[in-house]
């Protein structure tokens, strides 16, 4: 009876998974100068990251809107966002006959000074 032949012997493989580590290693070097040792160290670094995310919640111009801005503030405030500035606007509109006149007042409150987060 014929032996029959698995096509690679042991020595065929061991190799082609060597040749492969080895070529590897080469194209580290290749790229980084890396040596074995080097790969073994843990490089020491610190990392800050800053994410900023920006939202625009906007509601409906109806009867109940300013209910429904100061239920979302007081939401944010219990969440542990904190209040950097809030614009207020109140327009007076006085009509007569012959004068029609529009008063605006904006009022700003605001933070300001040293950048200290609370």
């Amino acid at each position: 009876m014929e032996k029959k032949s698995l096509g690679r012997g042991l020595d065929d493989i061991s190799d082609i998974f060597l040749s492969t580590r080895k070529d590897k290693q080469e194209d580290k070097n290749k790229l980084g100068g890396f040596s074995s040792d080097s790969d073994n160290t843990e490089i020491k670094c610190e990392i800050e990251e800053d994410v900023i995310v920006r939202k625009n919640i906007a509601y409906p111009n109806t009867p109940y809107a300013q209910q429904d801005i100061l239920k979302s503030l007081s939401k944010h405030l219990e969440e542990n966002y904190s209040v950097k500035r809030i614009e207020l606007r109140k327009t007076d509109r006085i009509s007569q006959p012959g004068i029609k006149k529009s008063i605006e007042e904006r009022i700003a409150i605001y933070i300001y000074g040293g950048t200290t987060r609370l």
